[in-house]
């Protein structure tokens, strides 16, 4: 993985039981399944109306081939949003960000935190208290939370118990961020 450091080295995970429903997010576990399978989407009613089924069974309404993610992202975000990895703590500028705004999933623009449930935490990554309501979905890898894009399956980072808090841990790498008035 390169510069790319596993935050379970660097960081102390708590009490993984109940962490995704008390960090204000959809707690789906798929333990057993690898990282590019992802959380499941919920059913469309009408069978015209389901996306593209990945080869794993799970649907997300945004799917693009390998092809397309690698020529959207970096390569940073690529190991990131795609393969799972974190990127290396103080290394995003949105971990300090403390504008007004809106905190968009980098690989389908979804909005899925607000500034107004950010907290700046020493540790290097960007954290929040909450996601938006049917913006995260949560599986366990590792023994550790995970924290899904629900719409197009990108990791964005894991939740936490850091300084006695159950946070979202997020890649800055994995967001957008778009002040408001903008």
């Amino acid at each position: 993985m390169g510069k790319h450091v596993s935050r379970r080295n660097l960081l102390k995970l708590g009490t993984a039981a109940g962490l995704g429903s008390l960090a204000g997010c959809d707690q789906v576990a798929f333990p057993g399944l690898s990282r590019a399978e992802g959380p499941p989407q919920p059913a469309a009613t009408d069978a015209s109306e389901l996306p593209a089924t990945s080869a794993s069974g799970f649907r997300y309404e945004v799917q693009r081939s390998d092809e397309d993610w690698r020529a959207r992202l970096t390569e940073d975000e690529y190991t990131v949003l795609r393969e799972g990895g974190t990127e290396p703590r103080n290394s995003s500028p949105l971990a300090t960000e403390t504008r007004n705004g809106t905190y968009a999933c980098k690989g389908c623009e979804l909005p899925i935190y607000s500034s107004s449930q950010k907290i700046i935490l020493p540790q290097g990554w960007v954290f929040f208290r909450h996601s938006y309501e049917n913006a995260v979905l949560t599986g366990i890898d590792s023994g550790q939370i995970e924290a899904h894009c629900r719409r197009c399956g990108s990791h964005l980072g894991h939740i936490l118990s850091v300084q006695k808090q159950i946070v979202h841990c997020i890649n800055g790498s994995a967001l957008n961020f778009t002040p408001i008035g903008s």
